[in-house]
């Protein structure tokens, strides 16, 4: 009996309209996936003939969304070049600005860019569909606002780090090029408890400690019931 196959290419184009996933499945089990980049945007190319250190100011500009990666990418570039090695302190740092952009990017697109779609008229015989206009409807959805907030606040901790956000060039070979003092690094611990407290009420519905105890699907399909 011959199989049946199915090939998949699905388009995720709703920020940048550069990214598809393409998916076989034969007899209903996923043989193939990948993940293609389908835009070549080769600022690599631009950079050729510049002096290396124009990498921190052109490659943060590359994106407003993601600036932090492209910085780190440059950086940790240039230290291999070079063979330098930053110390601990700095890496803490730069790590931290790193998670704090993750953070918010992913939040982003799950709740205003994925879960919108479901606050959708398409959708008002589902009975979902009440609930996810009440938290994801665009611009009125409880979770959609307050989400802006949120991660409103936890980009500040870039701004203390860095100086602002998007396009900043703190991160340079060796290290940081200005350290927080000690009054940010406060306003940094706060803005994260905060950022936890609003998680933990707004998403997980649970403190945290409950989620990462979680050690198994099934329960995770116990919690999300």
């Amino acid at each position: 009996m011959a199989k049946k196959v199915v090939e998949l290419q699905i388009p995720l184009n709703r920020v940048e309209g550069d990214l598809e996933i393409k998916v076989k499945i034969e007899d209903g089990v996923i043989t193939d996936a990948k993940s293609v980049g389908t835009l070549y945007r080769g600022f690599e190319n631009i950079l050729k003939g510049r002096d290396p250190l124009d990498t921190l100011v052109m490659t943060p500009r590359v994106c407003g969304i993601c600036s932090i990666s492209h910085l780190s990418a440059a950086v940790k570039a240039l230290e291999d070049a070079y063979d330098i090695t930053p110390p601990m302190q700095a890496v803490r740092f730069r790590n931290l600005s790193i998670m704090s952009e993750n953070l918010q990017s992913d939040l982003k697109q799950v709740f205003l860019m994925f879960m919108a779609d479901f606050a959708d008229d398409y959708y008002k015989e589902y009975s979902f569909y009440e609930t996810a206009k009440e938290y994801y409807a665009p611009f009125k959805g409880k979770l959609a606002k307050s989400l802006l907030d949120a991660t409103k606040d936890i980009l500040k901790i870039i701004a203390y780090i860095g100086g602002q956000w998007p396009h900043t060039s703190h991160m340079v070979p060796g290290g940081l090029n200005v350290l927080a003092d000690d009054l940010e690094i406060f306003q940094i611990r706060l803005l994260i408890v905060k950022f936890q407290q609003w998680y933990q009420s707004e998403v997980l519905k649970a403190d945290m400690q409950t989620f990462l105890s979680l050690e198994s699907v099934e329960d995770l399909e116990d919690f999300v019931k």
